[in-house]
C-alpha cells in the first residue's frame, strides 16, 4: 500500500513538473483541451466558436477533433468533421512533413500518422447511418483539403475516391441546394473519380444544375484529365462544356472559360478540338484569349499535340484569314506546332494578295512562332521573310529583324545578308538588331560576313564607324581585320579612332600588338572620349596578356614539379 501511494505521489510530482516547465500552449486565450471541452458542451454558438478555433490551430488539434467526431450528438459530430476541413486546408505536405500555415510545423512522422487517422475515421463516417454525417465526410474528403493527387498515399487516395462515389448519393437527391453544394465540392476535388458522379447531372431538368455540373466536370478534367477508358462516356459531355464558352455574361466568365477550354483540350477528341477552334473568334476578348492560350498550353504538353494540330491545319488557317490581329499570334503559334505542314500553311498566307492579311501574319510571327516557322519553312517561306525585310514598312522590318536575331545560329544563318545590312544602316535600332544577329550567327556565318564589313572600311567616316562596330561583334573570327584597324587609330575623325579602339579591346588576343598605340592614345589623344575608349581597350588587352603569361608559367612549372617528385621518390 505504501509503495502504491509512493508511486502515485511520484506521478503527481512528475505531472506537476511537466505542467510547470512544459505548459500546454494557449490559442486565443484557451488551451486545446479547454476548447475541446467547450466543443463537447454548451450552447450551439459556443460549440461553433470552439470548432472554428480548433480548425485554425492545425494538425495539433486533429486528435481533439477526432474525439469530438465520435460524439453521439449529430451536431457536435458534424461540427468536428467540418473543422477538419477548411481552414485546415492550408495544411500541405512539405519536405519536413505537413506544414500548417495557420498553426505549427510538426515532424513528418507524427504529421502523417495523425493525417492517417483522419482518413481511417473518414471511411467510417462515409457509412454512418446519419445522412448529415455522410454529407460532412464527403465534403471533407473531396474538397480542396486533401484532394490533391500528389499529396495522398494509396490509402488516402482510396478514401477520397470512395467519397467521390458516395457523392452520387447526394447528387441523386431532389434538393437542388444539396446538389449544387456537392457539385461545387466535386468540382474543386481535382479527382478523376469525381467525373462519373458529375456526368449523371448533365441531363438534369434544372438548367442551373446542368450548368454547374458542366462547370464542375470542366474543372475536374482541366485539373486531373480524363479517367482511363472513359472517352465514350465523356464524349456526350463535350457540348455541355462547350456551352460554357458560349454564354454571354456568366459569373466569373474568364475563369469558367479557362477551365472549359483546358478541359476540351485535354479531352482532345475531334469534336472538342473543332469546337474550340471555332471559338477562337469569340466576341469577348478575355474569353477568346483564355481559349487560345489554354489550348496552346495543353497541346504543348501533350505527346500527341502536334498530331492533333495536323488534323486541323485548315481550320486554324481559316481562323487566321478571318482574324489576323496581334492577338491571333497564339493561333499562328498553335498552327506551327504541326511542323512542316503548319509552316506550309503560314507560307500560303504570306503569299496572299491581301496586304492586310500578309502584314497581320508577319506581326503574329514576330510576336510568337517565328523560331518554329524558320525551322520548318522551306526556301519559299524563307524567301518571303527576306522579301518582307526589304519591302515592308520600317517599324515592321525592325520588329522582324529583332525577332530573327534572337534565334540560334542555324536559324540566323539564312538572314546573314540582312544582318550585315542592318549593321551598316543609319538607324541605331537596326544596328542593335544586326549586332545581335552577328553574335548568334556562328563561326561559319561570321566568316562570310567579314569580307563585307572589311569593304565598308573604305567608305565614308560614318560607314567606317558602323563597320568597325560590327567587326567587334564577330568575335575571334575578326582577327584578320586587326591590321586594318590599327592604322585607323590615327584617323582624322575622332569617332573612327574611338570605334577602332573599342573594337580592338573586344578582340583582345588578336589585338595584342595594338597595346603600344592604345597606351599612347589614352595619354595623348586630344579628344576625351577617344582617351576613355583607348584606356578601356588597353586594360582589356593588357589583362588578357597577363592571363596568358600566367597560364604559360603554370604550364612550364608542372613538368618541373613532376620531375622533382620523381627524383625524391628515387
Amino acid at each position: 500500500m505504501a509503495r502504491k501511494v509512493g508511486c502515485i505521489s511520484v506521478g503527481v510530482v512528475l505531472a506537476g513538473i511537466v505542467w510547470l516547465f512544459f505548459p500546454e500552449k494557449v490559442y486565443h486565450g484557451k488551451t486545446i483541451s479547454q476548447w475541446a471541452e467547450q466543443l463537447h458542451g454548451g450552447d450551439r454558438e459556443s460549440q461553433q466558436e470552439a470548432a472554428d478555433v480548433l480548425s485554425t490551430i492545425g494538425v495539433d488539434a486533429i486528435p481533439a477533433l477526432l474525439e469530438a467526431a465520435a460524439a453521439d450528438d449529430t451536431a457536435t459530430r458534424c461540427m468536428a468533421i467540418k473543422a477538419l476541413g477548411p481552414p485546415m486546408e492550408s495544411c500541405e505536405f512539405t519536405a519536413s512533413g505537413m506544414n500548417c500555415v495557420t498553426g505549427i510545423v510538426p515532424g513528418k512522422g507524427r504529421a502523417l500518422d495523425t493525417l492517417g487517422r483522419v482518413f481511417r475515421e473518414a471511411k467510417t463516417w462515409l457509412e454512418h447511418e446519419d445522412v448529415d454525417t455522410r454529407h460532412a465526410a464527403v465534403r471533407l474528403l473531396v474538397g480542396r483539403s486533401w484532394g490533391g493527387e500528389s499529396t495522398c498515399s494509396d490509402g488516402h487516395s482510396e478514401a477520397i475516391d470512395r467519397a467521390c462515389t458516395a457523392a452520387g448519393e447526394f447528387l441523386a437527391t431532389e434538393d437542388a441546394d444539396v446538389q449544387a453544394a456537392m457539385l461545387e465540392v466535386l468540382g474543386a476535388s481535382s479527382r478523376r473519380a469525381a467525373v462519373l458522379p458529375i456526368l449523371t447531372l448533365l441531363a438534369d431538368e434544372d438548367r442551373r444544375i446542368r450548368r454547374q455540373a458542366a462547370l464542375a466536370l470542366a474543372r475536374v478534367i482541366a485539373a486531373a484529365g480524363v479517367p482511363p477508358n472513359a472517352d465514350n462516356r465523356i464524349a456526350p459531355a463535350v457540348p455541355a462544356i462547350v456551352g460554357l464558352l458560349d454564354e454571354r455574361s456568366p459569373p466569373d466568365a474568364a475563369s469558367d472559360a479557362t477551365s472549359a477550354a483546358r478541359a476540351l483540350a485535354r479531352i482532345g477528341s475531334e469534336s472538342s478540338v473543332r469546337e474550340l477552334i471555332r471559338r477562337f473568334s469569340h466576341p469577348d476578348v478575355t474569353i477568346r484569349d483564355a481559349i487560345r492560350t489554354e489550348f496552346w498550353r495543353v497541346l504543348a504538353a501533350r505527346a500527341d499535340g502536334a498530331e492533333i494540330v495536323r488534323r486541323h491545319v485548315d481550320d486554324l488557317a481559316a481562323v487566321i484569314r478571318a482574324h489576323h490581329g496581334p492577338r491571333d499570334a497564339w493561333t499562328v503559334d498553335i498552327l506551327l506546332m504541326a511542323g512542316a505542314e503548319g509552316a506550309a500553311a503560314v507560307t500560303a498566307l504570306l503569299k496572299a494578295d491581301d496586304d492586310a492579311l500578309r502584314r497581320g501574319v508577319l506581326r503574329c510571327l514576330y510576336l510568337r512562332g517565328m523560331p518554329r516557322f524558320v525551322s520548318h519553312a522551306g526556301p519559299e517561306g524563307i524567301a518571303l521573310i527576306k522579301q518582307a525585310l526589304q519591302e515592308e514598312e520600317r517599324p515592321l522590318r525592325y520588329e522582324l529583324l529583332k525577332c530573327l536575331a534572337l534565334g540560334n545560329s542555324e536559324r540566323c544563318e539564312p538572314f546573314l545578308d540582312e544582318f550585315v545590312e542592318a549593321v551598316l544602316d543609319s538607324g541605331s535600332e537596326f544596328r542593335s538588331a544586326g549586332h545581335q544577329g552577328l553574335r548568334r550567327i556562328g563561326p561559319k556565318g561570321a566568316e562570310a560576313a567579314l569580307p563585307r564589313l572589311l569593304d565598308a572600311l573604305h567608305g565614308s567616316n560614318s560607314a567606317k564607324c558602323r563597320a568597325i562596330e560590327g567587326l567587334g561583334h564577330l568575335g575571334p573570327v575578326a582577327a584578320p581585320a586587326v591590321p586594318q584597324l590599327v592604322p585607323l587609330l590615327e584617323d582624322d575623325d575622332w569617332r573612327v579612332r574611338s570605334a577602332a579602339a573599342t573594337t580592338l579591346g573586344w578582340l583582345q588576343e588578336p589585338a595584342l600588338d595594338a597595346r603600344d598605340p592604345l597606351e599612347d592614345m589614352k595619354e595623348n589623344d586630344p579628344h576625351p572620349e577617344v582617351r576613355e575608349a583607348a584606356d578601356l581597350a588597353f586594360k582589356r588587352i593588357d589583362l588578357h596578356a597577363k592571363s596568358l603569361q600566367h597560364r604559360e608559367r603554370r604550364t612550364r612549372q608542372i613538368p618541373v614539379r613532376a620531375n622533382h617528385r620523381k627524383s625524391k621518390a628515387n
